[in-house]
C-alpha cells in the first residue's frame, strides 16, 4: 500500500508543481530573451500577453501597448542581433527586477561592447504583461551608448 501511495505521489508531483506556484517571472523573461536572441519573433511573442506594455528603447515614452506594438519593438531588437545575459534578479510574487547585460549592434556602433539594463517584468498567467528596461547610466559603456543615442535623436519641438 505504501509503495502504491509513493508511486501515485511521484506521478502527480509534476501536476502539483505546475499548478501550485505558477510561472516564475525570471524564467518567462529568460525564455522571451532566448527567443529574441535566436531571431524568433513569433516564439518570443508566445511569452507576451495581448495587453502587454513594453517600456524599452524603440517604444514611445508611454510604452508600446498591446501585442502588435510589442511585436514591432521586438522586430526592431531582433534586427540588432542581440544577446541578453541576465546577471542577477530579485523576485517578488509575479514581478522580477533584473540586471541584464545586452550586446547589440547599435551599442557597438556607439563604441560600447555591451550595455547594462535594469529590467522590471511582471507576468500574469505565465506571460509578460510589463517589460521595462532602464539603461544603467552609472556603467561607463552604457553611458557612452546613451550619449550616442542622444546625439542621434533630433531635439523635440
Amino acid at each position: 500500500m505504501q509503495k502504491a501511495l509513493l508511486f501515485l505521489a511521484l506521478a502527480l508531483l509534476p501536476i502539483f508543481v505546475a499548478c501550485g506556484k505558477g510561472a516564475n517571472p525570471v524564467e518567462v523573461q529568460q525564455k522571451f530573451f532566448a527567443a529574441v536572441d535566436k531571431g524568433d519573433v513569433a516564439g518570443a511573442l508566445t511569452y507576451v500577453s495581448d495587453d502587454a506594455v513594453f517600456q524599452v528603447l524603440g517604444c514611445p515614452p508611454d510604452g508600446c501597448k498591446g501585442k502588435n506594438a510589442v511585436k514591432g519593438a521586438t522586430e526592431g531588437v531582433v534586427a540588432q542581433h542581440p544577446r541578453h545575459t541576465v546577471k542577477s534578479s530579485k523576485v517578488s510574487g509575479n514581478t522580477a527586477t533584473s540586471r541584464v547585460e545586452v550586446e547589440i549592434d547599435l551599442a557597438k556602433a556607439a563604441g560600447a561592447q555591451r550595455i547594462i539594463l535594469t529590467t522590471t517584468v511582471e507576468i500574469k498567467d505565465g506571460k509578460l504583461v510589463l517589460l521595462r528596461g532602464q539603461p544603467d547610466a552609472s556603467d561607463p559603456q552604457t553611458a557612452k551608448f546613451v550619449e550616442f543615442l542622444q546625439k542621434q535623436t533630433p531635439p523635440a519641438r
